[in-house]
């Protein structure tokens, strides 16, 4: 490296250990930071500052280079130079802030560049650090460690956020998605089967004589038989079927590109599996059976959610009707207008 330039590249340069305790808190785990610069011996000589913290470095000579280690690199913070030939760094920051991938990485800009117009466009624009060369090495840690203890902190929050939108629409018993996501998903679905022209199926099924069951051997025993079946109709479905508790007893399936044929096909097998299976409990083994409606989707028609979700309600009462552990179809849309 060319000591000249590093000396230059450097500001009063302190020990690290002068860094204030606040600042010497580490990530928990090792973060992984991207250096965007056009000159080779900035590159070397935050890589000497860098190496005794635990950090992955990944470095890119310049703004394509940068984009092209993206897909394989995932950085906790891009490091980036403004001045750089072909594509400076305010037009690379604008590019990685506007895609949905690099959105949420923090950028701290690299410069020798001290004007307020410069610091106001790229704090602007939405970078979080702005450290202007000559930098001294103290000073660009804790700022490195202060934008990695923001971003961390962002991470966990989208966790969070994740979790409760993922416990809001979550049956808390049978880990099945819910009815406020049911009938989400369904109106979401519908559009997507008149677009292609393909049917979609909605099966409602209930347990027979559940609250026999509640009565007999009390909600926790029901319980378990509930997430029994859970457990069941999770092994008997695709992948592509949507299962979700209703409400009580009752559950729904939404099958996409899934025609009547096909449709009582899957539920015949499902009422068949549930009534050959013996549901261990802290009572002991229980039988049950279940009643099945389905209803059709005609994408040709304009019926709505609630609509398809009636018809096939409507065919569980026939089966329950029947009596019990059967399958009803539910008459077309069509022919009911």
């Amino acid at each position: 490296m060319n000591s000249l330039i590093s000396s230059n590249l450097l500001k009063n340069d302190p020990l690290e250990d002068q860094l204030p305790a606040s600042m010497q808190h580490r990530p928990q785990h090792k973060a992984t930071l991207l250096v965007i610069d056009d000159a080779q011996d900035v590159l070397d000589l935050l890589r000497a500052i860098l190496r005794s913290h635990p950090y992955e470095i990944h470095t890119a000579n310049s703004a394509e280079a940068g984009l092209a280690l993206l897909p394989s690199v995932t950085p906790d913070l891009i490091m980036l130079d403004i001045m750089m030939p072909e594509q400076d760094g305010f037009r690379l920051a604008q590019k990685l802030l506007n895609d949905p991938e690099t959105k949420n990485i923090p950028i701290m800009f690299l410069t020798a560049r001290s004007d307020i117009n410069s610091l106001q466009t790229g704090l602007g624009m939405g970078a979080v650090e702005y450290v202007v060369k000559p930098f001294n090495s103290a000073e660009l840690i804790a700022r490195i460690e202060v934008a990695l203890r923001i971003k961390f902190l962002q991470d966990d929050l989208l966790r969070a956020n994740a979790e409760l939108q993922s416990m809001a629409l979550t049956d808390p018993l049978t880990g099945l998605r819910n009815r406020r996501f049911l009938s989400e998903q369904l109106q979401d679905m519908i559009p997507v089967a008149r677009r292609y022209n393909e049917p979609l199926s909605c099966i409602m099924l209930d347990i027979d004589h559940f609250k026999a069951v509640n009565d007999t051997y009390g909600h926790p025993v029901g319980d378990e038989v509930l997430t029994h079946l859970a457990t069941l109709m999770k092994q008997s479905l695709r992948e592509a079927d949507i299962i979700g508790r209703y409400g009580g007893e009752e559950f729904i399936i939404l099958s996409p590109r899934t025609n009547l044929a096909a449709g009582e096909l899957v539920a015949e097998r499902l009422r068949s599996n549930v009534a050959r299976q013996a549901f261990e409990t802290e009572k002991g083994a229980l039988k049950i059976t279940i009643s099945i409606g389905l209803a059709i989707l005609d994408p040709r028609s304009t019926e709505t959610a609630l609509g398809l979700i009636d018809r096939a309600d409507q065919a569980l009462y026939v089966a329950k009707n029947a009596g019990r552990n059967r399958v009803s179809v539910a008459p077309d849309y069509t022919a009911l207008q």
